[in-house]
């Protein structure tokens, strides 16, 4: 089963959770946007139909740009991610212009980079290697675990290049709440393994998640200030 969650980044609160079998994709079709929100999501969610249902709601959208899911253009021209990122000095921030096409539509959006540290580049490219081994990655795949590279739809005059790169690493709270969930709820751990009942135990699981964390956010009420009164016994 995989469990679906929108967080709100401001107050780390959950919005929205959906539970599907290990078929569900990550999709924007899972969630409800607002004229004005800005969802900020990792790469698995870099393609054309999740940008698309965000901006017809009237939201933007923060990704990790996907370089193999979705082919961008800049002044007419198909963008080389690669090519265009070896430019890139220590202290430079690229912020480009690009667009793509989805049934019709020509959407336009700025692709944002900026190159990682040595000691953080070769960290990202022991994590690739251990995820998917040494024989399965790519020689761009490596080159590409040097920078950090985001898609966005938001205008330039409402956030600069650098307010989204540190916007971006407000993503890493859902990674979070599902570390406490895991911790406290236990969602990592089902008592059964049938597919007709390991949905309701997971949404049972979400709810009692999502209670300890409104509970530990409203203390005063927890703990009333007036104490009940002293029950004498005989």
């Amino acid at each position: 089963a995989r469990i679906h969650t929108k967080l709100r980044a401001s107050d780390v609160s959950v919005l929205e959770a959906v539970v599907t079998d290990v078929r569900g994709g990550e999709t924007f079709r899972h969630f409800e946007f607002v004229p004005g929100e800005l969802a900020i999501v990792d790469r698995a969610y870099c393609n054309a139909n999740n940008v698309a249902l965000a901006l017809a709601a009237g939201a933007d959208i923060l990704v990790r740009f996907n370089r193999t899911s979705l082919p961008l253009s800049h002044a007419g021209s198909a963008v080389d991610p690669l090519e265009t990122l070896r430019g890139l000095g220590a202290d430079d921030v690229l912020d480009l212009p690009v667009h793509f096409d989805h049934e019709g539509d020509r959407i336009s959006g700025r692709l944002i980079a900026q190159r990682l540290p040595a000691a953080a580049a070769e960290r990202a490219r022991v994590r690739l290697r251990r995820e998917h081994g040494t024989a399965h990655v790519s020689k761009d795949s490596l080159e590409a675990a040097a920078y950090v590279v985001l898609l966005t739809t938001v205008p330039r005059e409402r956030m600069s290049s650098v307010r989204c790169l540190e916007a971006y690493r407000l993503r890493w709270q859902i990674e979070l709440q599902f570390k406490r969930w895991k911790s406290l709820c236990g969602f990592d751990r089902l008592p059964n393994y049938r597919d007709d009942t390991i949905v309701a135990w997971i949404y049972a699981k979400v709810l009692l998640g999502i209670l300890l964390d409104r509970m530990s956010s409203i203390r005063d009420e927890l703990s009333p200030p007036v104490q009940l009164a002293t029950v004498e016994r005989p």
